[in-house]
């Protein structure tokens, strides 16, 4: 038989006579939140980052050993043969793989190698044409590694527009998938347990039928914000459509994940004005052999839809393995 770890009720909230504040007054003293908002922006920059201090240290020692290479060839080559543009190559590597910084020093290197490697030609110029020879290569290296800089820099705001939810500013699903399975990863590693809670608001149908999907879109983002503001600075949270939450809860046994939502639930019911139940369902896993973030997300979703049955506005919380095939399965979505 299953155990239900944990469950909490409230009376419930509903949209019955007013549509949700907009902006809610500030929070009593005892529930003032002290983490920031910038939850979502650290999932993402996780989700962005392309990898390791050791990642990035290879990256330097590559680009440098491009320009070795480089300049070998030149050196080896004479005078002949004009290698200027092939110091392009590690300038590029630099600019996408490390950053502006390292590859405006590799661009003023590569200019510098180059001048000493063909200072014998240049023995018959002028200064100024030295000048000008060494400037417009040191310009062309520079403006080389800003055009791909900004390339980069494009590709990583592109993405990182793919991780949003437009309405809510949160992670969408498909980041919140992203973070979860790597955080499942990490986790296997250091066989920490992990949890999630999924989130539903109550009667939201209800509510876009009598007040309308803007003041449905309001109550969203309204929710939204003061969830960010209330999980811990770990966390991850993410809209994962309609009227769908989700919370990921890294390094967080049953105890943990218990205190956790109170918390959660204590804080978004202290809102003055703004009655917005809403059901969770609380998953955790103290074994992650072989459990993947579908699995996890979908006997969460069957928790919270629990709890909906129970009458609503509270959460039911149990470990992973004591919800496999036991509970009903969750009613179809139109039965919210």
């Amino acid at each position: 038989m299953v155990a239900l770890l944990g469950t909490q009720d409230s009376p419930t909230r509903g949209w019955s006579r007013h549509p949700p504040n907009i902006d809610p007054p500030d929070w009593p003293p005892e529930y003032e939140p002290s983490v920031q908002t910038d939850h979502g922006n650290k999932a993402i920059r996780r989700l962005l980052e392309t990898g390791t201090g050791a990642t990035v240290s290879f990256h330097v020692a590559a680009s440098l050993v491009l320009l070795a290479a480089v300049a070998v060839a030149d050196w080896l080559t004479g005078l002949e043969y004009s290698f200027a543009s092939m110091y392009l190559v590690p300038v590029v590597a630099a600019a996408w793989f490390v950053g502006p910084a390292f590859a405006r020093l590799l661009s003023a290197s590569s200019a510098a190698v180059w001048f000493s490697l063909n200072f014998e030609a240049e023995k018959g110029s002028s200064l100024g044409v030295t000048m000008w020879n060494i400037g417009i290569r040191l310009a062309l290296y520079l403006f080389v590694a800003m055009l791909v800089g900004a390339a980069r820099g494009l590709l990583e705001a592109e993405r990182r527009r793919s991780l949003i939810d437009d309405l809510t500013g949160m992670l969408n699903s498909r980041a919140f998938n992203e973070v979860m399975t790597r955080e499942l990863e990490r986790m296997r590693r250091t066989s920490r347990p992990l949890s999630v809670a999924y989130i539903d608001l109550d009667d939201f149908k209800n509510m876009n039928d009598r007040f309308g999907h803007a003041a449905g879109d309001e109550a969203l983002r309204s929710f939204a914000r003061r969830a960010m503001q209330t999980i811990r600075k770990l966390d991850a949270m993410a809209r994962l459509g309609g009227d769908e939450f989700a919370i990921l809860m890294p390094e967080t046994d049953r105890d943990g994940a218990a205190a956790a939502v109170a918390r959660f639930r204590d804080c978004m019911q202290a809102i003055h004005d703004a009655p917005i139940g809403f059901s969770m369902g609380v998953i955790t896993c103290d074994d992650l052999g072989g459990v993947s973030a579908d699995a996890i997300l979908q006997r969460a979703d069957t928790l919270m839809y629990t709890a909906k049955r129970l009458g609503k506005n509270r959460y039911v919380h149990a470990r992973f393995s004591e919800a496999v095939g036991v509970l009903p399965p969750p009613p179809p979505k139109a039965a919210d």
